[in-house]
């Protein structure tokens, strides 16, 4: 009797892998991204299903799901009939379904074609989640029969440490006990990851059997064992600034983006392993920028005089002199530059927000993080608090380990030129019929060793784990129960708060300073150089930023902003470093002529501008 068996749903269809992912198919068409999947079940481990591929070097994962390995558990249960069997995920326990071939209903994005459908997760048992098994009659790979006696005679269900144990033993090749040690993630309680975690601080004969084993495992080499090293000799390199190198190896972490499941057993030990790490400074900041050269003398004076210790600054494909500022601020100390260095494809933020805190170690020293973008200012109300560690020491009379933080745009006030100017000049609002409720998006400071990511907005926490989320005024951060119309992302607050703290958003700043922010795209999309052009204005952004001069907002308080007279100071400081101060000089020059370019290009194609931007070069002509 065959202890391997093909899948098929309920009327007879074939469960394949159609890119990965697993879907049903018809064999009878050619495919070349079509493969054969097999599972077998384990005396050891009740009632689960494992789904395995056929080739070694290809992995199984589902629609939704980050995980992926050549062996997928997944739970096993009798279906609704109780003719046939279903299949469900482990840990949340929603079913897999795998919708009919040739059906369009309620098929939506997860159909691929006529003849191949994506299975996805529902809630309920349905007729589409049940499936059969039947005797598989191809050959079976080695790596899955060592699997199945492993699971057969080495596992436990009831002591999985003591089986990862076994695992790094047992005599079969490394990659057999990297797909058999993953497999095992999904049997893992919470508190088995955190004991494992700290096997590599309390045990080194463990580290270095994993380490000799899982040495070219990606979280192993990039993530555990490098913040393990750095976490012994962190005293010792007393770290203040300095440049780092965040290259093509680290792009895939864009796919991780705003996930909240780890992809694999090694990822998750990662994260459980960083939240081990204690701190020993308050706070820092984090951002990511291109071509912001002329702000960031600034900004960055602007948060250290509101008491923040570092700034960790990503960088890519600037054009604008920032790169020869930036290497000189961290020469200096002043900064921690990380030049994020891409392949073709990559939209930079994305990869930011993973590698911040999956990756860099560095940041793990501190016990704040604030991630914000270089147009954004956080503003304290100093009648409160002095600095941010006061409103960090107030704000932890609860148990906290992010905070939402909302913004408020600022108004572009062309009566103060962007020439010998501070941006945080401008201190009127943009009136609230023009933004609407993009002021209840936030920004958030939180913990870096115990979130697993972070977007633009929202600090992302593992499902598996949990943390206190408060609004800047110490409210619960319970975006899931809204009323305000929008949806039920974490980037949205419930409650507008701007009492405290806020976030100061100068988004567009002047109309000749917004003529650079079309040109140079959004962050968060893949990055691709481009000449000016007239698709470079874009008449919805553009219809938005003129939009705010109908009617300005109020004017900030004056209490929210630092002492000018401490940001120049902290400013000249800067400035007086011979070298910064020439690279300041290039990139105004720099930045000046490009401005000018773009004028130039409006008016020599001012028919051809849609109507918004016709507005838009009236407004700079107005005020040149």
């Amino acid at each position: 009797m065959s202890d391997f068996f093909l899948l098929r749903t309920k009327i007879g269809t074939e469960i394949c892998l159609y890119d990965g992912k697993l879907s049903l198919s018809s064999f009878e068409e050619s495919n070349d991204k079509l493969e054969r999947i097999f599972c077998f079940f384990s005396k050891n481990v009740k009632n689960t299903i494992f789904i395995c591929t056929e080739d070694i070097n290809k992995n199984i994962s589902y629609i939704g799901s980050c995980f992926s390995n050549p062996i997928y558990p997944f739970g096993w249960d009798v279906g609704a009939s109780k003719t046939a069997n279903s299949i469900f995920d482990i840990l949340d326990h929603n079913w897999l379904s795998f919708p009919p071939l040739n059906t369009a209903a309620d098929i939506g994005q997860f159909k691929i074609s006529n003849s191949t459908h994506y299975a996805r997760i529902v809630g309920d048992n349905l007729d589409w989640e049940e499936v059969n098994i039947e005797p598989y009659q191809g050959d079976i790979p080695d790596f899955a029969r060592k699997a199945k006696d492993f699971f057969d005679n080495l596992y436990s269900d009831d002591n999985q440490i003591e089986s990862l144990y076994k695992i790094l033993k047992y005599d079969f090749p490394t990659k057999y006990k990297e797909i058999i040690f993953n497999s095992i993630y999904f049997f893992l309680k919470e508190k088995d990851l955190e004991k494992i975690s700290k096997l590599f601080f309390l045990e080194n004969d463990f580290s270095k059997t994993f380490f000799s084993i899982f040495y070219d495992n990606f979280w192993v080499e990039f993530g555990i064992r490098s913040c393990i090293s750095w976490n012994e000799t962190r005293q010792i390199k007393n770290f203040s600034g300095g440049t780092l190198i965040c290259d093509e190896t680290f792009d895939f972490l864009q796919h991780l983006f705003e996930k909240k499941e780890f992809s694999s057993i090694f990822h998750a030990l990662n994260f459980y392993v960083r939240k081990n790490i204690i701190p020993t400074k308050k706070a820092c900041v984090v951002t990511t920028v291109r071509n912001e050269g002329i702000y960031l003398l600034e900004w960055i004076a602007w948060h250290k005089v509101l008491g923040f210790e570092h700034i960790f600054i990503y960088t890519n494909d600037n054009d604008d002199g920032s790169d020869i500022l930036l290497e000189n601020l961290a020469n200096i100390g002043e900064i921690t530059l990380i030049k994020n260095n891409m392949g073709k494809n990559v939209r930079p933020q994305a990869k930011v927000c993973v590698h911040t805190f999956a990756i860099l170690e560095e940041i793990l020293d501190y016990e704040w993080a604030l991630v914000i973008d270089s147009d954004e200012f956080l503003a304290i109300n100093h009648d409160k608090f002095n600095n941010v560690n006061e409103y960090i020491r107030w704000a932890e009379k609860k148990q906290t380990d992010a905070i939402g933080i909302n913004w408020k745009y600022m108004a572009s006030d062309e009566s103060i030129p962007y020439k010998n100017s501070f941006v945080t000049d401008r201190r009127k609002f943009i009136a609230y019929h023009v933004i609407g409720a993009a002021n209840n998006l936030i920004k958030s400071m939180s913990k870096p060793n115990m979130i697993m990511s972070s977007t633009a907005h929202n600090a992302v926490c593992p499902s598996r784990n949990s943390i206190s989320y408060r609004l800047a005024n110490g409210y619960e951060h319970r975006y899931a129960h809204n009323s305000s119309g929008y949806s039920d992302n974490p980037m949205w607050a419930d409650i507008n708060h701007h009492g405290m703290i806020y976030i100061l958003h100068y988004h567009y700043k002047s109309s000749q300073e917004f003529l650079l922010r079309l040109y140079r795209g959004d962050v968060l999309k893949e990055f691709e150089r481009k000449d000016i052009s007239i698709t470079s204005f874009d008449e919805n952004l553009v219809h938005t930023f003129n939009s705010q001069f109908e009617k300005y907002g109020p004017t900030a308080d004056n209490i929210y902003f630092v002492d000018k007279k401490e940001l120049s100071n902290y400013i000249g400081k800067l400035r007086s470093i011979p070298s910064i101060n020439s690279c300041i000089s290039e990139i105004i020059a720099k930045t000046n002529d490009r401005i000018s370019l773009i004028y130039q290009y409006m008016r020599e194609n001012k028919d051809n501008l849609g109507e918004q931007s016709k507005t838009l070069f009236s407004i700079i002509e107005n005020n040149l």
